[in-house]
């Protein structure tokens, strides 16, 4: 009877209370400042002082300036292009990030004026604008924590979390958006077992991006699987996939020639190359 009495009190509790305290944080994109005051030095300073500021959000979470090299690759650009609002819109969607924070400072006389716009990546809207003014430059530090208490405000209203994140795009390498939706909605029915409309939707990829290999690939797995058994199908797919070395990052080639392997019944060689990619990809 204790027991039972114990069980139902903790019930109860469990129910009055929910099980984690904490709420949901907003991943965003902060762009580099947009410097128009002719000070070159002043831009890489404020954006280090904005990040710690805005990292001290309970709402938000900065995406890592690490991982930015890796997602302009994907997107076919070199890792240390300069990162334009396009770019980084991109970036937000293929992340599924719930908003780019594009922050500048311009200079009139003696007066700054540091600004920042809350977007959303996916339609470009405008969700929130704000301006501080400094008048003096000993005074802009104390106008760009203002600035970032704008900020963190937004996501502390619901403003930016309210948006949700949106699904991950695969990290697999083309520079057209289209061409990369296509072949994740086409990975995704091929799983739910609707294989004419993913193959319709990896063709589809291959249209926007006639060079984009995992699409490839993706159409040669699906001609040698049991449901179309193409073996001709199969090998011409992957030879295309493989075709243009300068599009394929290392990672994606080794998953390619595994893929390619395993699907025409190289068992060993398949193996070997598996646990060699996860060797160095090992989260994979």
């Amino acid at each position: 009877m204790l027991a039972v009495a114990v069980a139902a009190g903790a019930g109860w509790l469990l129910r009055l209370r929910p099980v984690f305290s904490f709420r949901p944080r907003a991943e965003v994109l902060l762009l580099p400042m947009a410097n128009r005051t002719g000070e070159a030095r002043l831009g890489p300073a404020l954006d280090t002082a904005l990040a710690v500021s805005l990292e001290q959000s309970h709402r938000l979470v900065l995406f890592p300036r690490s991982r930015i090299g890796g997602q302009l690759r994907l997107l076919g650009q070199p890792p240390h292009a300069a990162l334009t609002a396009h770019l980084a819109r991109q970036i937000c969607r293929r992340e599924g990030l719930a908003a780019l924070i594009e922050p500048a400072i311009a200079r009139t006389g003696k007066e700054y004026a540091l600004t920042a716009e809350v977007v959303n990546p996916a339609t470009g809207r405008v969700l929130a604008s704000h301006i501080v003014r400094a008048n003096g430059s000993d005074r802009i530090l104390d106008a760009l924590g203002a600035l970032a208490g704008d900020l963190r405000r937004d996501g502390g209203r619901g403003l930016v979390g309210g948006l949700g994140a949106q699904p991950r795009l695969p990290e697999v390498t083309t520079p057209s958006l289209t061409a990369l939706r296509d072949y994740a909605d086409g990975e995704h029915d091929w799983r739910r077992g609707h294989f004419a409309a993913a193959m319709a939707l990896y063709r589809e990829a291959l249209l926007a991006d006639p060079g984009f290999a995992m699409a490839h690939a993706a159409l040669a797995g699906a001609d040698c699987s049991y449901i179309y058994y193409d073996e001709a199908g199969c090998r011409a797919e992957y030879a295309m996939a493989l075709a243009s070395p300068r599009r394929l990052p290392r990672r994606e080639r080794k998953l390619i020639q595994a893929h390619r392997a395993d699907d025409l019944g190289e068992v060993e060689t398949a193996l070997a190359l598996y646990q060699n990619s996860l060797r160095d990809y090992p989260n994979d």
